[in-house]
């Protein structure tokens, strides 16, 4: 859930919008010293971005209000493990679905790529919108190779009705 930061200590949720606007709150000097000047972020394909500092030493990060640990997206970061019950419920949805449609990512870790794999295996048409090269791109019946917030901003307004 993008929308939830866990702590890794007591497992307490809190919204991560608020947490982001607690962090920006902390770190209102650091961002005007460091994000002030035009192109000082290169937002990446994968939506990371790159700053052109290296200095950290004064960023502040919230820690959990009831216990003082540390908080994180409730996310799976790239490297991670996915929850086994998440696991099986992406295969059930994907055995349960018409097509498959990947929206920016690369594919490149095997929890997504056994996904598209098995959508594929089961006669599944399988598409991408996604900013360069993904590790399904051999299994796709469609690849737009576009930012996903600009095809999806144009798409969605028309599926409304």
């Amino acid at each position: 859930n993008a929308y939830q930061v866990s702590c890794l200590n007591c497992e307490t949720k809190f919204s991560r919008a608020e947490f982001s606007q607690k962090m920006s709150q902390m770190n209102k000097g650091w961002m005007s010293i460091h994000l002030d000047e035009p192109n000082q972020t290169d937002i990446r394909a994968d939506g990371d971005a790159h700053l052109n500092t290296e200095d950290f030493d004064d960023f502040m990060v919230p820690s959990c209000q009831i216990c003082s640990g540390t908080l994180m997206p409730t996310i799976v970061f790239f490297g991670g493990t996915v929850p086994s019950g998440i696991k099986d419920r992406s295969m059930r949805m994907v055995n349960d679905c018409d097509k498959l449609l990947i929206v920016g990512s690369s594919v490149t870790v095997w929890s997504s790529f056994r996904l598209c794999r098995e959508a594929k295996q089961q006669g599944k048409q399988v598409a991408a919108i996604n900013v360069g090269e993904t590790r399904a791109d051999t299994l796709l019946d469609l690849k737009i190779q576009a930012r996903c917030g600009d095809v999806l901003s144009k798409v969605l307004p028309s599926l409304s009705h």
